[in-house]
């Protein structure tokens, strides 16, 4: 998927062939592509010439919120959130419209 929209990206923006390739790291985790690219998907370019496997690499993924009962409601809440409101979290990726919530 990544490397489709690097493809469209070069395409449709004209990126230059001499931007070298470095560790970017997306919302997917990490992958290696041009600095121009990386920005393009919201990414963080660590720098060019850097491959995703190297010491000091690190992309963390974004918490995902879940299903958070507080009182008699429910919200979608971050974890750290929910506790912060004294709710019980269900865990990450629940959704208050489940059934079993």
């Amino acid at each position: 998927m990544i490397t489709i929209i690097a493809f469209a990206f070069a395409f449709a923006f004209g990126a230059q062939a001499t931007d070298e390739l470095g560790a970017c790291c997306t919302a997917d985790g990490c992958v290696e592509i041009g600095s121009a690219e990386c920005e393009y998907l919201g990414g963080y370019f660590y720098g060019a010439g850097l491959d995703c496997g190297d010491a000091g690499i690190e992309c963390e993924r974004p918490e995902e919120t879940g299903a958070c009962g507080v009182d008699e409601a429910c919200y979608d809440l971050l974890a750290g959130e929910c506790e912060a409101y004294g709710g019980y979290f269900y865990d990450a990726g629940t959704d208050c419209s489940d059934s079993m919530i």
